[in-house]
């Protein structure tokens, strides 16, 4: 089989997920790590059998390889992305591709003159939940869906020093885990809402330590989610149809979920709510299900086998991670933080 002489630029906790998935997946062969810190650098590789490193990033970029993975701070993609396909190396960037939509347009001309192959590392489209998820929407499981809510949360401890509080590293919420909801609501509703609605809340540093929008569709349905940096809680999702809905655990990894349907009987019961003076109808019937789709390894692993199999394919692009798609994301990052003041 073929292989991938792969680079691996930064030496961070989402660079070792890589490794990880990269160990369990054929068509790849680690061969140079950087890191800002030689000393760093030398410790993953040691850690992870990679036989090169270097504190240097521009050195590993003038190596004879094939495929750079990208895990720098968020300010740092749009540079390096670039240069790698100059050099002419393929390759997969961690989210988000870049800081602004504009910069991620200009990626993807590159990739289109180069003839490298680019990718956002979006590795949540690829699962094997949300494979099924798409399938049970087709079928229209749960019928027309009219409404979506997602919450991420999670509490990092602040140092304005670090990526997730810094404005010059692209830091904030909406960058780091926002991202997510918004692919989410394009998997399900598709990404050109027809309009964008947003506030958030900045801390100490300036960046969005929590933010919340919702985007609207044509059809009139509506994706309402919110994220937080400095807050914990479960990641939850919920897809709302006329038939059913789909409760997602920890949707960003998505390996747990549960599918519940109303039943066809419509002749539902009525209780009176006196007080608005009108009458709720609650379906009947139906029943409930688990989804239940374990990881192989720890995720990383579908994407990997999808750009290697399209990379080998001689594409610049790989479906449910192709260009057109990246680029929508990133214009409704731009409509979001448009509205914050």
């Amino acid at each position: 089989m073929k292989v991938l002489r792969v680079g691996i630029i930064g030496a961070g906790a989402i660079a070792q997920k890589f490794v990880d998935a990269a160990a369990g997946v054929d068509g790849y062969i680690l061969e140079w790590v950087s890191a800002s810190r030689e000393d760093t650098a030398a410790a993953f590789a040691k850690r992870n059998g990679i036989p090169r490193y270097t504190g240097n990033t521009e050195e590993l970029l003038a190596q004879e390889l094939d495929f750079v993975y990208i895990a720098t701070p968020n300010h740092l993609h749009f540079e390096f992305a670039g240069k790698a396909m100059r050099s002419g190396k393929h390759v997969l960037c961690e989210k988000p591709l870049t800081v602004f939509a504009s910069e991620t347009e200009k990626l993807i001309a590159v990739s289109r003159q180069t003839g490298r192959f680019l990718a956002e590392g979006l590795w949540t489209r690829l699962l094997p939940f949300y494979d099924n998820l798409r399938r049970l929407l087709e079928e229209k499981r749960i019928g027309e869906v009219h409404a979506i809510t997602a919450d991420y949360f999670f509490t990092a401890v602040f140092d304005p020093a670090t990526r997730l509080f810094s404005p010059e590293m692209g830091g904030g919420a909406l960058l780091d885990i926002g991202i997510y909801e918004i692919v989410l609501s394009g998997m399900v509703l598709g990404l050109d809402p027809v309009s964008v609605s947003s506030t958030c809340h900045r801390g100490r540093s300036g960046v969005d330590e929590i933010t919340c929008f919702t985007l609207r569709y044509e059809s009139g349905a509506l994706a309402n989610c919110i994220c937080s940096i400095t807050t914990s809680a479960p990641q939850r999702a919920v897809i709302m149809g006329t038939k059913g809905r789909i409760e997602i655990e920890d949707f960003g990894r998505a390996e747990h979920g549960r599918l519940f349907l109303y039943g066809e009987n419509q002749d539902s019961r009525a209780a009176d709510n006196k007080r608005a003076g009108t009458r709720l109808s609650i379906p009947t019937g139906g029943g409930t299900c688990g989804l239940h789709f374990p990881h192989r390894i720890n995720g990383f692993e579908y994407q990997l086998e999808a750009i290697r199999d399209a990379i080998f394919a001689g594409k610049t692009e790989c479906g449910l991670l192709n260009h057109a798609d990246t680029l929508k994301v990133h214009r409704i990052i731009d409509a979001v933080r448009a509205q914050w003041q």
